[in-house]
């Protein structure tokens, strides 16, 4: 129950990690470690995965110009990957979480995090049903997504 409390704070730390590129992130989900990727000694650790998106109306964004969808593509994964790489080593992200009391004693851990930042690329694809009342993306809009993880931890023995 502990790393699955609170997912929407996490997608707010995401969102605001993420340099402007993410306009939402969705597909949030905590995985324990257990059996999945090596152990850590000074703790459990919880894989939260995510999917961040950045929807451009066809023909342009006012944010984006998009003559190319390869530009754009270049440009949300850049993006996303400089500035959560960034904030994954300032503490940024992690103080992000922190502000939701449930997180306090959690900690990011930098080099997995940054390890699934960097593998992961970006998509493109296109909208081709019209939009219902929750989806933004239109027929013709390109739709951005950036599916990526970051490895949490409670931390033990120590207090801020």
């Amino acid at each position: 129950a502990g790393f699955k409390r609170s997912l929407p704070t996490r997608g707010h730390a995401i969102q605001a990690s993420s340099g402007g590129a993410f306009q939402e992130v969705t597909d949030i989900s905590a995985v324990g470690s257990s059996g999945r990727r090596r152990l850590h000694a000074g703790g459990a650790h919880a894989e939260v995965t995510y999917t961040g998106r950045y929807v451009i109306e066809f023909p342009d964004d006012d944010a984006v110009e998009v003559e190319d969808p390869s530009g754009a593509i270049d440009w949300f994964s850049k993006t996303a990957k400089e500035s959560l790489i960034a904030a994954t080593e300032d503490g940024s992200f992690e103080s992000a979480l922190r502000k939701d009391a449930s997180f306090a004693d959690v900690e990011v851990d930098a080099p997995d995090t940054k390890e699934f930042i960097d593998a992961t690329d970006a998509k493109a694809s296109y909208a081709t049903a019209p939009p219902t009342p929750k989806a933004a993306p239109g027929p013709g809009d390109i739709v951005l997504t950036f599916e990526s993880a970051a490895v949490l931890r409670r931390r033990r023995g120590r207090h801020d």
